[in-house]
């Protein structure tokens, strides 16, 4: 198999691979604070939010500040809730690429994307990760 033949392989697999959906949570474990958030993608939320902190260029003000000054090994990517699906999502993106689709697909994934935003703010609620005691804003 050449290697076109093995990258497109390669890609349809990914596009067959089903959605995991939910709220996750990354932990300072040298001061407890937290950063609670939520994702379409929760396989590759964790990579998001790494490369972000190692760039430098992290969104989280605060959560980089801390990324920076106790290092990667203080920190934990956590699953907080998978939000179960009743449909089979899977990772074509059609969502992503089709802003105004009328496409059931696209629809379906943009109603879960409302859940695990309704989903984040309880957990934020609960855990209580407002700036001074977590990473989220208010």
């Amino acid at each position: 198999m050449n290697k076109k033949e093995q990258r497109k392989q390669l890609v349809q697999s990914y596009q067959e691979k089903e959605r995991r959906m939910g709220v996750f949570s990354i932990t300072n474990k040298a001061n407890g604070r937290r950063l609670i958030g939520a994702s379409a993608n929760l396989d590759g939320a964790w990579n998001r939010e790494l490369f972000g902190l190692e760039t430098g260029l992290h969104a989280n003000k605060l959560l980089q500040a801390d990324w920076n000054e106790y290092g990667p090994e203080a920190f934990e990517f956590e699953v907080l809730e998978r939000i179960e699906t009743k449909d089979k999502l899977m990772f074509d993106y059609k969502d992503v690429f089709q802003a105004e689709s009328s496409d059931q697909a696209t629809r379906t994934i943009r109603e879960y994307r409302k859940e695990a935003a309704k989903r984040e703010k309880i957990w934020i609620e609960k855990m209580n990760s407002y700036i001074p005691e977590g990473y989220n804003e208010r």
